[in-house]
């Protein structure tokens, strides 16, 4: 496991913490914990955010016609999109494979070699709410990400106070220490392989923390011992396309949207919006049995057998 010097292991491998006082906003001395962040992950491609979006969208239609209740923040934002839409991207409809990529910034492997990160964050928190989270059996390194941004901890002057990425090297290893330090020295927030959320940073703190990460994470094997999160980066990619697809990002909106798709029959689409439309913009519970009961009255077909029902159309 993991050692990161002058740091507790809260996690291993992924959370590191050490206690100190501090002074909040309203002024009253409050225990505290640094924590360190550690995780790892390979750059988010053009493909993956396809493959992604496809699959979460076949998760979507198939929980809602056997009344399941959707999972996490993605299949909700995917469950609001047009029937026709969701149906698209889950059947890999070259049209709307094209509207994904539109509405992603990130590029294809064709284009470019994906590279892998460090990522590096520390906060503040408080240590009774660390405490609780351990009781409620929710100690994960997502409950420190969500701690960091959580309005009510930002509202007492804790959070995230700093976030590093690193690029390594083609044999998984940290970048040179001394062309990081110097390029922080002298202010650098972006770089080829550095990358700092802090604009007008403390070089000395920053320094002082990214020299107890180099001392932990001294080999390659170290830092491949750290968490990869590269399945939670390419979901959060994919949550940023859907997102830019609905709000209409480079001129087209949902209305357009629906026009642009020329692949499939009109007659076809019209027949889709009849059996699903709307409803799949609902995702409770309730909601979702109730869908599922029409489904079984009225004979709407799953994923598979729409495909028969879209050749008999056409």
């Amino acid at each position: 496991m993991i050692a990161v010097p002058g740091y507790r292991m809260e996690i291993p491998n992924r959370v590191y913490g050490r206690n100190k006082t501090a002074t909040t906003t309203s002024n009253s001395k409050l225990t505290i914990k640094e924590i360190l962040l550690l995780q790892r992950y390979i750059e988010v491609t053009e493909e993956d955010v396809l493959e992604t979006s496809k699959e979460t969208a076949k998760s979507v239609w198939e929980k809602i016609v056997n009344g399941e209740p959707l999972e996490g923040r993605l299949e909700v934002l995917i469950s609001s999109l047009p029937a026709p839409i969701l149906y698209g991207i889950s059947n890999e409809e070259e049209d709307y494979k094209t509207l994904l990529k539109r509405n992603t910034p990130v590029l294809s492997r064709k284009t470019k070699e994906p590279r892998s990160y460090l990522r590096v964050q520390q906060g503040i928190l408080d240590i009774p709410r660390i405490v609780e989270s351990k009781k409620e059996d929710n100690h994960t390194i997502d409950w420190y990400e969500w701690a960091f941004v959580d309005p009510e901890i930002r509202r007492m002057g804790l959070g995230e106070m700093l976030g590093i990425e690193l690029r390594l090297t083609k044999n998984g290893g940290l970048p040179s220490k001394k062309e990081i330090v110097g390029a922080i020295r002298k202010g650098v927030v972006t770089s080829d392989s550095l990358s700092i959320n802090r604009i007008g940073y403390d070089h000395d703190k920053i320094v002082e923390v990214l020299d107890r990460v180099y001392k932990g994470l001294r080999v390659p094997s170290f830092v491949r011992s750290v968490e990869d999160c590269t399945e939670k980066e390419r979901a959060r990619e994919t949550f940023d396309t859907i997102s830019r697809l609905q709000e209409g990002h480079g001129g087209e909106n949902l209305a357009q949207l629906m026009q642009f798709v020329g692949s499939l029959s009109r007659g076809y689409f019209e027949k889709l919006d009849e059996m699903v439309g709307e409803r799949l913009k609902f995702v409770d519970r309730l909601y979702a049995q109730r869908v599922r009961e029409m489904y079984k009255r009225e004979g709407v077909p799953s994923l598979a057998s729409m495909e028969d029902k879209k050749r008999e159309i056409n």
